[in-house]
């Protein structure tokens, strides 16, 4: 027992040993991660700064932006930096600040670089941007534009060509003449003998039949129903390289609402958000040319004929597998929301989504003037021709019905912002009389009231060689006669024949011309007619457009290209393109 005295205070002493080497190791591990904490919330802070430091640095350049939309990246950080190198601040809390430089990286993006710091923590930010701008959008960048609907009866073809390559015929044409609506839930409804070279889009419902066929894709916000039987009589030569009469849409068939395909064939796909209806015709068939993954994609209810068609199956999987019951999630096409949801980041110069995106009202009620006179030509030598700042008119004295008012040409603002010479009228009508526009000139003229030119006996509006008419309308137009004219832009950047109309009740602009017609129609408050015996060419932008008669319409795609309708169309802006920390 005596040689066990003392073991007890030596374990005592044992345990007490250990238990402060393990307190001690907390205490280090305690305090280690104490600094790490520490070390992560300064660099956290120091993150968040820097970040302030990127959006002080965005507020500012947009505020220079805003001064000068046409400013380069190399101006733009010239007027926001000034002499300073650094735009410099700090956060609410202690010893947090940043340091802001603006710079251009490799690709051309403007670069937003801040470091940001507390105490010892420190953090770099990289925002990157791309300064855009989206420059003068033209308002006929489609055919045709029928802002509330698109109708077309017309035994002609709906083609398109490029007028810089020379007049149109149908060796040079080509499927880019776009259909579409602007306002929500406007349709377009195609039937007749006319095929359509290029896409249909609605941001209401889409209705094919009789002989129109699409060679291109149909998208719609509403539904599409498709019931174009085989064209027998058309010829390949009528038809774009490598399709068959058997085709009603050779492209893709895109839905946000239900489709339905009562005959022929599709040469895409099939994609409906909601019900997805298949005919029993023989000839049926969902093509698929590109391969573009499932033949149909619905997300409603799939409607077949009881005895399935043995064309209806991909891959040997019959289109009544569940397979293809998928939302395929169908793009919108763009539209413009109801006037109650319109807030103030709403582009209104945005062609794509405003019928009027030049606000022609504006315009037409700075060019009125009070006691403006009528020009009326009757007979066969009354002739006025045109210059650009000059004009003659008839040596004779007026006939019964006639008026020869004396015309000055005062200048003028154009929707673009352009200054230039413009004759002013009241009604302007040729009933046996001519209106010439001199080669070479660029003519401007307002007409505050009716504008008409009538088959009757020399009737004639004839725009020289070189040389083009600007037509600005608050009343009628009315054109019974095929213009002499060459086609397409002249080299001073003008559309050979333009038609502004600013009227706003029913069937403002009508154009049942005997002979071949070319002009860019721009006529967002009215319907616009077309019945023409021979081509119509140009590009209509109107309330509704409604084509119809034996010629068919040919869509310039070069009015696309000039962007000379309205001053923006969309402003300068910089768009975001990514963050890098360093």
């Amino acid at each position: 027992m005596k040689k066990q005295k003392g073991f007890t205070l030596l374990s005592v002493m044992i345990l007490t040993t250990m238990t402060s080497i393990i307190v001690l190791s907390s205490l280090r591990d305690n305090f280690i991660q104490e600094r790490l904490t520490g070390n992560y919330q300064k660099k956290m802070n120091a993150r968040l700064v820097s970040e302030k430091g990127i959006f002080e640095t965005h507020k500012r350049v947009i505020e220079e932006l805003s001064k000068n939309p046409d400013a380069t990246i190399a101006e733009l950080i010239n007027d926001t930096l000034g002499e300073n190198p650094y735009i410099t601040g700090s956060a609410e809390t202690d010893n947090m600040s940043y340091a802001a430089q603006l710079g251009v990286n490799s690709d051309g993006l403007l670069e937003l670089n801040s470091d940001g710091k507390r105490f010892e923590g420190a953090n770099n930010t990289v925002a990157l941007f791309e300064l855009v701008n989206k420059g003068a959008a033209s308002a006929f960048s489609s055919g045709l534009i029928g802002c509330e609907g698109v109708t077309s009866t017309a035994g002609g073809r709906i083609d398109a060509y490029n007028s810089s390559l020379g007049a149109y015929s149908r060796e040079t044409s080509i499927p880019a003449s776009a259909t579409t609506t602007i306002h929500q839930d406007s349709h377009v409804t195609l039937s007749g003998g006319a095929s359509v070279w290029g896409d249909v889009s609605a941001t209401g419902n889409i209705k094919l039949s009789g002989g129109a066929t699409v060679y291109g894709d149909v998208h719609a916000n509403g539904n599409i129903t498709i019931d174009v039987g085989p064209q027998n009589g058309r010829k390949s030569d009528e038809m774009p390289e490598g399709e068959t009469i058997y085709i009603s849409v050779s492209g893709d068939v895109l839905s946000n609402g239900d489709v339905t395909l009562a005959q022929t064939q599709i040469g895409g796909v099939i994609r409906a958000e909601k019900a997805l209806t298949l005919g029993n015709g023989r000839l049926n068939e969902v093509l698929n040319r590109d391969n573009n993954g499932k033949d149909i994609m619905y997300g409603g209810i799939l409607t077949t004929p009881n005895s399935l068609p043995s064309q209806y199956n991909q891959d040997g999987l019959l289109y009544t597998d569940s397979t293809f019951n998928v939302l395929p999630n169908v793009p919108t096409v763009p539209s413009r929301p109801p006037d109650s949801e319109i807030d103030e980041n709403f582009d209104t110069t945005d062609p794509a989504t405003n019928c009027d995106p030049i606000g022609i009202d504006n315009n037409m009620n700075e060019y009125k003037e009070l006691g403006l006179e009528s020009l009326a030509l009757r007979s066969e030598n009354s002739i006025y021709t045109l210059y650009d700042r000059s004009y003659t008119a008839p040596s004779q004295a007026p006939v019964w019905g006639e008026s020869f008012p004396s015309l000055s040409a005062r200048n003028e603002q154009l929707p673009t912002g352009e200054s230039v010479p413009m004759f002013k009228v009241k009604d302007l009508l040729l009933n046996g009389g001519a209106l010439k526009i001199a080669a070479n000139n660029d003519v401007y003229l307002f007409v505050d009231g009716d504008f008409t030119l009538t088959t009757s006996g020399s009737s004639k509006l004839e725009i020289e060689d070189g040389a083009s008419l600007t037509l600005f309308v608050t009343g009628k137009v009315h054109i019974q006669k095929g213009v002499v004219q060459t086609e397409g832009i002249t080299e001073s950047g003008n559309p050979v024949f333009s038609i502004y109309s600013s009227y706003q009740g029913e069937d403002g602009i009508k154009v049942n011309a005997t002979g071949d017609f070319y002009a860019a129609i721009y006529a967002p408050k009215t319907d616009a007619l077309v019945k023409a015996s021979g081509s119509t060419m140009g590009s209509i932008r109107a309330k509704t457009v409604s084509i119809d008669g034996a010629g068919g319409f040919h869509y310039d795609t070069k009015l696309g290209e000039i962007g000379n309708v309205s001053t923006c169309c969309g402003a300068t802006k910089l768009v975001f393109k990514g963050w890098r920390y360093l």
